[in-house]
């Protein structure tokens, strides 16, 4: 699979081309977690291009969804194509994660919201 990265308006996009099963999960994970090491606060995932999807993949976005979460920074995956969505769905998993129909909109999303302040704790 090919992975590419790019800032957009302050926001990582991170687009796959191609099967997003577990050689490119275990890639996506990484460049995903080097994303977050950069204080990247803002994440979409493209997904358009995204022909197929196996468990491992599976397990790259619910990596993304709760590392998101956990750290309280902001994502959504961006125009998830059918199969993928059959399949997230059929598990019953598909609910979890934050969703949009175009890059485009995501995009307008993640820019308009201000990222929420990290409580420190000593």
């Amino acid at each position: 699979m090919e992975l590419t990265v790019e800032n957009r308006g302050g926001v990582c996009v991170i687009t796959g081309k191609g099967e997003l099963d577990a050689g490119a999960a275990a890639r996506l994970k990484e460049l995903f977690i080097k994303q977050v090491l950069h204080q990247r606060d803002r994440f979409v995932i493209c997904m358009q291009d995204i022909v197929s999807i196996d468990s491992g993949g599976i397990g790259a976005l619910l990596f993304i969804a709760s590392t998101v979460r956990r750290l309280a920074l902001r994502y959504c995956f961006a125009a998830a194509p059918e199969p993928v969505m059959r399949v997230l769905e059929k598990i019953g998993i598909a609910g979890y994660f934050s969703f949009s129909g175009a890059l485009e909109e995501a995009l307008e999303t993640l820019q308009d919201e201000e990222p929420e302040e990290l409580l420190e704790f000593y």
